[in-house]
Order: structure tokens, then C-alpha cells, then sequence
């Protein structure tokens, strides 16, 4: 069994969406299946399954990277989903003004503030405390070369530059995005964001109060998970190994 932690809805919808790709598929479950396998009582939470393995996706209480930071960091919760049968633990995070390896960096310092740590694979730490062992993978989202496909310059990577890596790969969506630069350009002055954009494009969804879902879907049924950079994908897979 694993849990994957992530900032917000975007973020655990495409991240649902891209462990679909890999082999997994979305599972029925009842309301509170979340508390009886992990002791949570969250109403919005993904359940993903093939297979051999179960993952339960979700954002802490609040969101964002310091609901996930600190979700990591209690003791007493990490060591009791252990006990429930957790062997490994995603931290997907924003990686904002950070490059990848000082995100693996910060979060490194954060896990051996609590627990005796090993760094295993590239993205991964084998981390232990009080007779309990589990794995924790780090997954940086954010794309640091979103600004060369955008044609401006971008202060924060987020879960939005990975939207639009799979958006821009379509030409009718690349038009539109240039449209959406312009206009915002226009109306606004400056430049828009990444996350600017993307609300854009979930405006023009069929059903805009479900625009993420929508947006989401939709360019990953075309898509090539390949569009992603490759310290996406490879810490994805570390995850799911």
C-alpha cells in the first residue's frame, strides 16, 4: 500500500491521471474507505489500483507544500501508517523558485530532522523510526524549461507547466495558448502565469465549474507522457517500483 500527498485538486487529478498511463486504474471505493485503511476522514481522495499495489491519493488538510511537509513530519501519523501496511510515501511538491536538487535537498534536511535516513535511488530516501521502515520519494512538479515553450520568462514552476507541456504538444491547443498569452497581455499588461493560463483553458471546458477535470482528461487521452520532463516521469516510476 502507498500514499501519494500532492498540493492540491490539480495536482492529484493529473497525477491520477498519469499513473493511469502507467498501468493503473481508478478504483470504486466507499466514502470512508480513507478511514478504515489509513485513519483519515477526508472526503476527497483517489484510490488507484493493478494488479499488486493500492495507492491512495490526496492533500493534506489545507493544501500546499507546507500541508505536505508537515504531514511528513508527524511522527505518530507516518509510524501508525506504517503499522497499516504503508511501504512507501510520494511527496509530490510544487518545486516553485527551486531547482530539482534543492527540493531534494530541503526535503532531505526535513526527513533527517525526524528520522534516520538513507538516500536510496535518485529521487527516493529510506527513512526509519522507532522499529518502523518505509520509503520516501519525492516527485517534483514544475517544468524548468516552460519558459522556452511559453516565450517569456517565469518566476515559479507548479503542477501548471506540466498541464501545458501536454497541452502545448496538440496544435489546436498551442493556438489557443498563444491567444491566451495575447489577450492577457492585452488586458492585463504583463505577461500571465502558468497558473493564469491554465484557468483559461478550464473556462473554455464544456462544464467550466469542472473545467480541471475536463482540461485534464482531455489532453491526457492524446497525450504522450513523454511531453513531461524527464525528472517527472522517472520519480513517478520510483514511486510506483
Amino acid at each position: 500500500m502507498k500514499v501519494l500527498l500532492c498540493e492540491g485538486t490539480r495536482d492529484m487529478e493529473f497525477l491520477s491521471n498519469l499513473l493511469t498511463k502507467l498501468g493503473f486504474q481508478r478504483a470504486r471505493v466507499k466514502y470512508n474507505y480513507l478511514w478504515e485503511k489509513l485513519g483519515l476522514n477526508y472526503k476527497k481522495f483517489t484510490v488507484l489500483r493493478n494488479e499488486n499495489e493500492e495507492i491512495f491519493i490526496f492533500y493534506p488538510l489545507g493544501g500546499g507544500s507546507k500541508s505536505v511537509i508537515g504531514t511528513i513530519k508527524a511522527e505518530s501519523q507516518i509510524i501508525n501508517w506504517c503499522e497499516r501496511g504503508v511501504s512507501k510515501i510520494g511527496l509530490a511538491i510544487d518545486l516553485d523558485d527551486k531547482t530539482v536538487q534543492g527540493l531534494l535537498s530541503s526535503i532531505e534536511h526535513v526527513l533527517k530532522s525526524k528520522y534516520e535516513v538513507v538516500k536510496e535511488g535518485n529521487f527516493s530516501f529510506k527513512c526509519r523510526c522507532k522499529g518502523c521502515e518505509l520509503d520516501v520519494i519525492v516527485i517534483p512538479l514544475g517544468d524548468t524549461r516552460i519558459e522556452e515553450k511559453l516565450g517569456f520568462n517565469v518566476l515559479q514552476h507548479e503542477i501548471e507547466d506540466l498541464i501545458l507541456d501536454l497541452a502545448l504538444s496538440n496544435e489546436n491547443f498551442k493556438h489557443i495558448i498563444g491567444q491566451a498569452i495575447d489577450f492577457y497581455k492585452e488586458k492585463k499588461g504583463k505577461e500571465p502565469t502558468q497558473k493564469a493560463i491554465v484557468k483559461i483553458l478550464e473556462s473554455l471546458c464544456k462544464d467550466p465549474d469542472y473545467g480541471t477535470f475536463e482540461l485534464i482528461s482531455e489532453i491526457f487521452s492524446w497525450s504522450s507522457i513523454n511531453e513531461l520532463p524527464d525528472y517527472v516521469v522517472e520519480s513517478i516510476r520510483e514511486f510506483i517500483q
